[in-house]
C-alpha cells in the first residue's frame, strides 16, 4: 500500500484530532462508529484544536502596531500546510495542538459522561431524549 505525500501531510496535520478522537471514543459510551464517523470527528476535533491554539495564541499573543490602526494576527502554520504543497509542516505546532486536542478529549469525555451535552436541550423542551446508554441509568441521575 503506498500512501501519496498528501495522505501523510493528512495525517500529521489532524493527528490532534485523532488523539481527541481516540481519548473521546476510549471515554464514552457509544455505538460502534463506522470509518466515516471516524473521519468526520477527527476532522472537527482536529479544526476545533487548531481554533482554540490560534486563539489562545490571539488572546496571549497579539500585538497592536503602532505604526498602524490594525491587530497583527499570529501566524498559525496549519492553514499553509494544508493548503501549500510546498509549505513545510511545524512538528513543534502539531505537538502543542495535540496536547490542546488531548485536553479537549478528557473535557468532552467528560462533559459527555455528565451529560451536559443533552440536559440543556431537554429543559428547553428541544428534545426527548437521553444521552445515558440506558433509561435504568438516566433515572438514576435524575435522583441525583
Amino acid at each position: 500500500m503506498n500512501f501519496s505525500e498528501l495522505t501523510i501531510r493528512l495525517v500529521l496535520l489532524f493527528f490532534p484530532g485523532i488523539i481527541c478522537h481516540l481519548l473521546v471514543d476510549l471515554y464514552t459510551p457509544h455505538r460502534e462508529r463506522r470509518t466515516l464517523d471516524v473521519l468526520l470527528h477527527s476532522f472537527v476535533y482536529g479544526i476545533s484544536a487548531y481554533l482554540i491554539y490560534s486563539l489562545v495564541l490571539f488572546v496571549f499573543g497579539f500585538q497592536l502596531n503602532p505604526d498602524h490602526v490594525r491587530i497583527d494576527f499570529p501566524k498559525v502554520q496549519f492553514v499553509s500546510s494544508l493548503t501549500n504543497s510546498n509549505a513545510s509542516i511545524s512538528l513543534s505546532e502539531i505537538g502543542t495542538v495535540a496536547i490542546i486536542g488531548a485536553v479537549l478529549g478528557i473535557g468532552l469525555s467528560y462533559c459527555i459522561n455528565k451529560s451536559w451535552h443533552f440536559r440543556p436541550m431537554q429543559k428547553l423542551g428541544v428534545t426527548s431524549k437521553f444521552s445515558d446508554p440506558n433509561v435504568w441509568a438516566f433515572t438514576s441521575i435524575l435522583k441525583t
